[in-house]
């Protein structure tokens, strides 16, 4: 993928990159419109041209835009410039909760389940909205500084209801991060 750092993309200055994954790079992004930082996630070019890949990234986007609970991270604006697909979204200062449990080592059991009910309660939210997140892992989840827990990453999310977003895999297909993979799914069901 070019080199984005620098430029500017929808009106957001893309400052640093602050992770790279299967469905996109993602940016620290300063909004002069409105004096705040974003994260702006762009899908690489390989992927773009890629209609399914394309659709899959812009679904996340619209799923998420769709859903507003504390514990999911927020949706801003999605566009398309000069061929890049991209989408700005709330930027968590904080850590990825596999940099804390590297960091920690060991977590006490009240804040264990301070953290897995803060994701339970985002992922009930985004249950009873239709989606199934189909990554879930310590890298897509976000501890703030405040230690507020985000759930974040939907690009292999599956959108129940909708059509399309239904055949973005086929059945049997492996999708996720193996080590994180349900049973079932590691079954090849």
């Amino acid at each position: 993928m070019v080199e984005m750092q620098g430029r500017k993309l929808g009106g957001f200055e893309l400052r640093e990159r602050l992770g790279r994954g299967g469905m996109g790079e993602v940016y620290k992004a300063y909004d002069p419109r409105l004096d705040r930082f974003v994260a702006v996630k762009i899908v690489p070019e390989a992927l773009a041209r890629d209609e399914k890949l394309r659709a899959r990234f812009l679904a996340e986007a619209r799923a998420l835009a769709r859903l507003n609970h504390p514990n999911l991270v927020h949706i801003y604006a999605i566009g398309e410039e000069d061929g890049v697909s991209c989408f700005a979204m709330e930027y968590i200062e904080g850590w990825t909760l596999s940099r804390l449990l590297e960091r920690w080592k060991r977590v006490a059991p009240a804040r264990a389940f301070a953290i897995v009910g803060e994701v339970m309660s985002a992922l009930d939210a985004v249950h009873r909205a239709g989606l199934v997140h189909r990554d879930i892992k310590p890298a897509n989840i976000m501890v703030e500084k405040s230690g507020r827990v985000v759930l974040m990453d939907f690009g292999l999310a599956k959108l129940v209801e909708d059509p399309a977003s239904l055949h973005l895999t086929t059945e049997g297909m492996i999708i996720g991060t193996p080590q994180y993979a349900s049973p079932e799914q590691a079954r090849g069901e």
